[in-house]
């Protein structure tokens, strides 16, 4: 509780320092005619922080550096809606030279504040853009002033590799946020493809932090094994979800891999970190003069193949070592 208690403190002191960032950004774009970078994250977990470091990381690497040669303002929505909300509105007030989402209900809340569709939005960990009516298609961009990289890749080829991993898979929870566009989008997507493969789909809505442990309690004794995609409620709460499974003695997979090592069985998904640093290019590019509307939204490059041993065997499941060799990583003890 306390350690809780730590880092949300922290995560406040850094919304508040923002808005004295975003100050300074002002007067210091005014006096330098420095490049302003406006980025907004919807909430904290692995796979998105590592897609800010890729950010971050790019952009410097092509020469801008905050402080030095850009200002970069930083905002955190805590998981909000409506702080996420207030971020854009001001975002939108400093008119910044980039605003940046990552995940999609901080790029749709800077979509919905810029009315004037003026400044350049770059989105970053969206899985459906045009559903969320980020974008009008995923090509065909011509006068929008958004675009961005998506996190989607093919849901077969993850149900392939769960079902190697547990042969006898035929029924598969999923826990989800029905007031999130990209997790109903989601759970429409893995019906169709899991209906072909002869599985069934369960799935549970939880459509806050707090509801995850109970809609998880209501799958775990009906399924083989639970699936986590890209869905913020459930991303936020997932370490209940793991001792929840593990007690039950079933696997959770997840299309993260950055989350394998927090306790997931499986993944097979994008590098987030990548999905970054294509994010940072498309940045770059804009600050050097590109328009969004010429700029088709991109999609990962590569995807990984993760494993947990610690987590197979703390629910007694063996797999081949030809499986294992396989994986681009495994965790072990």
């Amino acid at each position: 509780m306390k350690l809780n208690f730590i880092k949300s403190l922290g995560v406040v002191l850094l919304v508040v320092a923002g808005g004295f960032i975003c100050t300074a950004a002002l007067k210091k774009d005014h006096d330098t005619k420095m490049k302003v970078v406006a980025i907004t994250q919807y909430l904290e977990h692995p796979a998105l922080d590592e897609t800010y470091r890729g950010i971050l990381d790019e952009l410097r690497d092509r020469g801008y550096i905050p402080g030095k040669t850009i200002t970069l303002i930083y905002e955190l929505a805590q998981g909000s809606g409506v702080i996420a909300a207030q971020i854009a509105k001001k975002f939108v007030g400093i008119k910044p030279d980039v605003m940046v989402g990552i995940a999609t209900l901080s790029a749709q809340s800077l979509v919905n504040a810029d009315r004037d569709r003026k400044i350049p939005i770059v989105f970053a960990s969206v899985t459906d853009p045009v559903g969320a009516q980020l974008v009008p298609s995923l090509k065909n961009l011509e006068g929008s002033n958004v675009t961005g990289i998506s996190n989607w890749i093919e849901l077969g080829p993850q149900l392939e590799k769960f079902r190697q991993i547990l042969p006898g898979l035929k029924k598969l929870g999923f826990i989800y946020n029905p007031g999130e566009g990209n997790s109903v989008v989601l759970l429409e997507r893995l019906r169709a493809v899991a209906t072909k493969m002869g599985i069934e789909i369960f799935a549970a809505p939880a459509t806050v932090t707090a509801e995850v442990s109970m809609a998880t309690k209501s799958i775990v004794s009906k399924v083989d094994a639970i699936f986590i995609s890209n869905d913020n409620a459930a991303l936020s709460a997932f370490h209940s979800i793991i001792n929840i499974a593990n007690n039950a003695g079933i696997p959770v997979f997840v299309s993260d891999i950055d989350l394998v090592e927090s306790g997931a069985v499986a993944a097979l998904g994008p590098n987030q970190y990548q999905l970054g640093r294509q994010t940072g290019r498309m940045i770059a590019a804009i600050l050097e003069g590109a328009s969004p509307g010429n700029m088709p939204v991109g999609f990962p490059e590569q995807s990984e193949f993760y494993l947990n041993a610690n987590a197979l065997g703390a629910i007694n499941l063996v797999i081949p070592e030809t499986l294992k060799a396989q994986a681009d990583k495994v965790f072990s003890k």
